[in-house]
């Protein structure tokens, strides 16, 4: 159901310029041993010294499934294998849903293909490869149905896991808390008409437990209204009490919807409907700590997608990434203007990376990564470091530098070039989805460039030198 899931490009914007070196790739890692084939990345999580790690589940050519956790040490710059991949659980799991420490162990929840009717077990992995069998799921007193179930899980503060899921079609979910030694019945998600699918589960820091799912209620009529829904645990984790509903709808196709807690703020990316048929764009919901709930940003509307990737750091910067295979794929929220910002791949060993099934985590020193499938069988990954995004050029308004006015602009815009800098220069023209729409060669020192074809909207505008590294990346509005 959900992986949190991300790619990369190079661009900060809100200050005005930015350096090409923020960005840099990690290194491959093939998962593709004994003819194997379609791993499947279910988390990733980043431990207290930066190192990313990735848990997957792996089909062979046999029809079972693999598991392995793999880990990219930032020290030696190379992945490691946890768990290697010839490690076979004693059922094929469909799932495996889970959580990291910053030890660098993780809990895991897997579940068998088919049968809802099935037990799910709970392992501890340990970063030395030590695998805890820590206990069974009871047979789910809540689920009958023989169909498989979509799962989740969070861990609170005290160490407590809550695992939730629901079946296919929405008829059944139910929720479980491992309390350190066993497993206890907590109540479903009740529904007039009982449609709950796509469950998503997340912890703030003061002990909230939040539940996202999508609804579905077909009227009299015929007409099908589909929603995301929030719910919250009460104290006495005897009832979910609804508390937030969308006011868009969103599509059975594009259902899908990531909860995500920061501290004690409350966080959905949903795909929600924008027009008629399926036109759609993510739409990031936020609880503030007053309690407030609201839509951050405009729309974002990012092609067809149906999974990102969603991360609040530390230093507050919020960041959105699809898993769509673009080669600019991570948008940074620009919180004084409230708009969406892309920032552009293009690492200074290579140029644009792209993959999918992507995943975004926070490293040490405020470091972001991003782990994604870079082709059938192989994951990389590459590191943003917005403090080397925020050593840059001087900008206009400061010095006689290289610079671009008049922002806003109507018709054209002129790229002013100081005299101390020589040699063929070019620039390119980005849009707010990081498409290219215009580009061309700078050859005066005060270049006009022309804007007619362009509609009104945001931009990135990048000067390059005669080696095609980026001098100057900044944000210019058409007004």
């Amino acid at each position: 159901m959900k992986k949190v899931i991300f790619l990369i490009g190079v661009f900060i914007f809100g200050t005005s310029e930015i350096n090409a070196q923020a960005f840099k790739l990690l290194g491959q890692r093939d998962i593709n041993l004994n003819n194997w084939f379609f791993p499947d990345a279910q988390f990733s999580y980043n431990d207290s010294d930066g190192n990313p790690y990735l848990f997957l589940n792996v089909n062979d050519d046999e029809a079972f499934k693999r598991v392995t956790l793999i880990r990219f040490n930032v020290t030696t710059n190379a992945w490691e294998d946890i768990i290697g991949t010839n490690y076979l659980l004693n059922f094929p799991p469909k799932h495996s849903q889970g959580v990291g420490l910053a030890d660098g162990s993780c809990f895991v929840v897997t579940k068998r293909e088919t049968l809802a009717i099935e037990t799910n077990t709970l392992y501890q992995i340990f970063p030395n490869g030590i695998r805890d069998f820590i206990g069974p799921n009871p047979v789910p007193s809540n689920i009958t149905s023989s169909v498989g179930i979509d799962t989740d899980i969070a861990m609170s503060s005290n160490g407590a896991i809550y695992y939730g899921g629901s079946t296919l079609f929405g008829d059944q979910n139910e929720f479980k808390k491992w309390n350190g030694t066993q497993w206890v019945q907590l109540p479903s998600i009740v529904e007039a008409v009982n449609n709950v699918k796509d469950i998503s589960l997340s912890i703030t820091n003061n002990g909230e437990i939040y539940a996202a799912y999508s609804h579905t209620v077909t009227n009299a009529d015929l007409s099908v209204h589909r929603n995301k829904k929030i719910v919250k645990l009460n104290a006495n984790e005897t009832a979910w009490e609804l508390v937030y509903t969308s006011p868009f709808e969103i599509d059975s196709s594009v259902s899908s919807g990531e909860l995500y807690t920061k501290n004690n703020e409350v966080f959905m990316l949903a795909v929600g409907r924008t027009g008629q048929g399926f036109d759609t764009a993510f739409k990031l919901i936020h609880k503030n700590t007053t309690g407030n709930w609201s839509q951050l940003g405009p729309d974002l509307e990012i092609g067809v997608e149906i999974k990102a990737s969603l991360l609040k750091a530390n230093a507050g910067d919020i960041y959105v990434a699809p898993g769509g295979g673009a080669d600019i794929n991570i948008y940074k929220l620009n919180t004084a203007s409230n708009t969406w910002e892309p920032l552009q791949n293009d690492i200074a060993d290579g140029g644009p990376v792209s993959g999918s099934s992507t995943f975004l985590t926070e490293g040490k020193d405020g470091k972001v990564y991003n782990i994604f499938q870079s082709a059938i069988h192989s994951f990389t990954g590459v590191v943003y470091d917005p403090r080397n995004a925020n050593l840059s050029t001087v900008d206009l308004a400061t010095n006689n530098s290289i610079g671009i006015y008049p922002n806003p602009f109507s018709d054209s815009f002129n790229i002013k070039i100081p005299k101390n800098i020589n040699g063929n220069l070019s620039y390119v023209i980005i849009d707010a989805v990081g498409r290219v729409v215009s580009k061309g060669n700078v050859n005066q020192s005060d270049f006009q460039v022309s804007t007619n074809e362009l509609i009104k909207g945001v931009y990135v505008v990048n000067v390059k030198d005669s080696s095609n590294k980026t001098i100057l990346s900044k944000k210019v509005i058409k007004k």
